[in-house]
């Protein structure tokens, strides 16, 4: 349980988002936290990879995240800013 975790925390501060993605779900499972649900929340965005960078936004959200705008501002999630998706999702959490 505290190697995948650390294995997540690792494969994300390297930026091996593909990596983060993939151990995303085990690691969530094996322990439900928002750092976890962050941190593949900005991995799927920085793949492109919307709807599961959303899905993983709502985890963190429901897990006590602060739905703030420095979340979604940050350059991670630039390869999705411009999704007419993602717009609506920040509208209506930031609203």
């Amino acid at each position: 349980k505290e190697a995948l975790y650390l294995l997540h925390k690792i494969a994300f501060e390297l930026k091996n988002y593909s990596l983060v993605a993939e151990l995303s779900g085990r690691c969530f499972q094996a322990s439900a936290q928002v750092d976890v649900a962050k941190r593949a929340a900005i991995s799927y965005a920085n793949l492109g990879k919307l709807s599961a960078c959303i899905g993983w936004l709502e985890s963190a959200i429901t897990l006590g995240m602060d739905p703030s705008a420095d979340v979604v501002t940050k350059p991670d999630f630039d390869e999705i800013r411009q999704r007419p998706a993602f717009a609506k999702w920040v509208r209506s959490h930031l609203s």
